[in-house]
């Protein structure tokens, strides 16, 4: 691709003035397109601001979850769809230079969540998977809420994941990932420890890779 794109699990962005403190610091990291997950903002709508940066959100009707996608700059020009799914998902499409894209944005349950909202949310990313364009570059992106490790699930797992182990959310994903002849890219990319993981307890006595 021609442009940035990147993910990130906001933990809320339910606050004065997080817009202009958002778009400030995805300009200074030269992203085109940005998934995010947990913004904690109310309805899906479309945004645009004067310095030129769009957001698309897919949100319920409480301060909780959300997802969304923000578009900076020119990039505007070439969003060609976009479909709130979900305050867990959203679906932005993107025109290519040879083939266009579609792009998912998750938020996945959590591993407490009961069996009934996991396979709920995968029947979902399922079917709004399916609802793409045949002939689209097919991107998946955001919080998994799941660990995948370091076993044998070649070839959609690489071989740089930041756990030994993979645990039900992980299988869940690989399960998926496996199903629609993906890979898990995030995996596949050799990193310092530090720099794979995506989530620390508030103590910062625990870190995680959950985001792909």
């Amino acid at each position: 691709m021609d442009w940035k794109l990147g993910t990130w699990n906001c933990r809320s962005l339910n606050f004065q003035g997080s817009t202009r403190v958002l778009s400030d610091l995805l300009k200074s990291r030269k992203f085109d397109v940005v998934a995010l997950q947990e913004v904690c903002w109310k309805v899906s709508t479309v945004r645009m601001f004067r310095d030129g940066h769009t957001i698309y959100q897919s949100c319920g009707n409480t301060h909780e979850l959300g997802t969304a996608f923000i578009v900076m700059g020119e990039m505007r020009k070439r969003v060609i769809g976009w479909w709130p799914i979900s305050p867990r998902m959203w679906r932005l499409r993107i025109k290519g230079r040879f083939f266009n894209i579609s792009i998912i944005n998750v938020h996945s349950p959590h591993l407490g969540s009961t069996d009934d909202d996991k396979e709920e949310f995968y029947a979902q990313l399922e079917r709004e998977y399916d609802h793409c364009p045949k002939h689209d570059i097919r991107i998946v992106i955001g919080n998994f809420n799941a660990q995948v490790g370091q076993e044998e699930y070649k070839p959609v797992i690489g071989g740089f994941s930041a756990h030994q182990l993979t645990n039900e959310m992980g299988l869940r994903l690989i399960g998926f990932a496996a199903s629609k002849d993906m890979v898990i890219r995030s995996t596949f990319f050799q990193h310092k420890l530090l720099h794979k993981y995506t989530w620390r307890s508030p103590k910062r006595q625990k870190h995680e890779s959950t985001t792909f």
